[in-house]
């Protein structure tokens, strides 16, 4: 069980200087309110280093593909602060309900566990991209000067969210980069697409 959240009047202050002594704790969140509760705690505890690691992923549905973006451990986060100080304020944040507990006493993490997720997660996000737009395949424009076209994707551009594809214009070779989100393979067929009826 968790304690009962402070009064209105008891709940106490994240003063500057309270850096040393940080550990890393494991806060549980409630369902789908993650980016909620980590929002609240970098607002109300400025000295704290709030992290909750999103993966950002595509995935077919009745509308077609929808990229979505969730928490990488559903329903907690970390965050590094003076436990002993902070944990009643980090218990009262909107979406927080609980700092985790083993044996009656608070769950701490090992720095190194933290670095080698943030070394995966540049800026707390993971951005898989749509493994059907890979190269070779052709795909359909969606946006742009070139909407409507269709091309075959030649690369990924590293470091980026772009991809590189290559139309064929007027008998010659043109390679354009876009955004990931401006393409579609020309094979995909959303579900429920409405197909015409074979001629009797």
């Amino acid at each position: 069980m968790f304690p009962e959240p402070p009064g209105p009047t008891s709940e106490p202050s994240f003063a500057t200087g309270m850096a040393e002594g940080s550990v890393w704790s494991c806060l549980t969140t409630q369902p789908r309110r993650e980016h909620i509760a980590a929002a609240g705690l970098r607002k109300r505890m400025k000295e704290a280093e709030v992290f909750c690691p999103r993966l950002s992923f595509v995935k077919k549905t009745r509308r077609g593909k929808v990229r979505f973006v969730e928490a990488l451990f559903p329903g907690y986060l970390f965050v590094s602060s003076p436990l002993e100080n902070t944990r009643r304020l980090m218990e009262s944040v909107p979406g927080v309900r609980g700092v985790v507990r083993l044996g009656g006493s608070c769950v701490t993490v090992p720095p190194k566990v933290i670095e080698e997720l943030q070394a995966r997660f540049p800026e707390g996000l993971l951005y898989e991209p749509d493994p059907e737009l890979c190269p070779g395949t052709e795909v359909a424009i969606l946006e742009g000067p070139f909407s409507s076209l269709h091309g075959v994707v030649s690369s990924r551009i590293p470091g980026t969210r772009r991809i590189a594809v290559l139309l064929d214009m007027l008998g010659r070779e043109l390679s354009i980069q876009l955004p990931e989100e401006a393409l579609l393979p020309a094979s995909y067929k959303p579900r429920g697409a409405i197909r015409p009826k074979p001629a009797p």
